[in-house]
């Protein structure tokens, strides 16, 4: 049969073509025929059956996922839906192919569909497998769920400096190791998270904490130069106040009658004879406050004009900053 034959006729009559041959249907095949051997009155032909063995059926050419296209396969039809309580009684129904049976007596109501013709024979039906249980539906569940030892104690706490111990804290993992030249060169390393990068413009180690090409993903790795043990005698959380950050604890002044200790604490000013009697305060303001001497003889004067304190001794005496 030669590439150039052209095949006429139609599915009754059958086929053929220039060369002799013909395609018919006998005995429910299609047949390749002979005209030839026809003239002669020999009865010859050669039954062509399908992949499927589906006689005058056409084949299915499957699509690029290997399946047969949804636009190909007929719609699912379902005749009658009956129930059963029980496989016996399943294979009992008087049912038709295409038929669906609900079995009560399984947990979520299992649906079969007879896919054969032989409602007696179990191979037959076919199990509709998307169905949704519901948890009353579920068989052998456990009663309780007790729980099983375990501790809830394993928890990091903080040292004496408020931080987690540095025994506990997993060891910073460091990739691969980067040399840019600068910013442009650091965000187009094929640097992973981990990944550490010098930049030699900046004589600055970065670690990255994200994607490469994000300049704020890189963070500066940042060596104290020496490490800090206290502040002002103070460990741990420290909080300062007003005398732990430079003011003096006594500014000291001389009147007639003898030594007076001043001491500075949270902006009030706290007046103290030598002796250690008529114990005064007095607040930082733009007026004059007037304490007597221990003697009561003479009076000490004190102003405060916002940056610098001034004394002066009695009424209409000079008024001395205190050194």
């Amino acid at each position: 049969m030669s590439e150039s034959s052209t095949w006429s006729g139609d599915d009754t009559v059958g086929y053929a073509n220039d060369t002799g041959f013909r395609i018919v249907f006998i005995d429910g095949y299609w047949c390749l025929a002979s005209e030839e051997l026809d003239a002669e009155g020999v009865d010859f032909y050669i039954p062509l059956v399908d992949l499927f063995s589906n006689p005058k059926t056409s084949l299915v050419i499957t699509g690029d996922d290997g399946k047969i296209p949804a636009t190909l396969i007929p719609d699912i039809v379902i005749g009658e839906t009956f129930f059963a309580d029980s496989l016996e009684e399943m294979l009992s129904l008087d049912v038709q192919k295409g038929d669906v049976c609900i079995r009560t007596d399984i947990p979520g109501g299992v649906t079969f569909r007879l896919m054969g013709t032989d409602p007696t024979n179990f191979t037959h039906w076919a199990e509709l497998r998307a169905r949704y249980i519901n948890w009353a539906d579920i068989q052998n569940k456990p009663n309780s769920f007790p729980p099983s030892q375990h501790t809830h104690s394993e928890y990091a706490g903080l040292n004496a400096y408020g931080k987690i111990p540095a025994d506990l804290v997993d060891q910073l993992y460091i990739g691969s190791n980067f040399v840019a030249r600068n910013e442009t060169e650091m965000i187009n390393l094929p640097a992973s998270q981990g990944d550490v990068c010098t930049r030699l413009d900046l004589e600055q180690s970065y670690i990255l904490a994200g994607l490469a090409y994000e300049i704020d993903d890189w963070i500066p790795i940042v060596t104290p130069s020496s490490k800090v043990d206290s502040v002002n005698g103070k460990r741990g959380i420290v909080t300062l106040t007003a005398r732990d950050i430079g003011y003096p604890d006594k500014i000291k002044a001389f009147n007639s009658e003898g030594e007076i200790a001043f001491s500075e604490v949270e902006k009030n000013l706290f007046v103290t004879f030598d002796n250690g009697e008529n114990f005064r305060q007095l607040a930082f303001a733009d007026d004059i406050r007037t304490i007597k001497t221990a003697e009561g003889s003479n009076k000490l004067n004190f102003y405060f004009d916002g940056n610098h304190l001034y004394y002066s001794v009695d009424e209409g005496g000079t008024w001395k900053p205190f050194a």
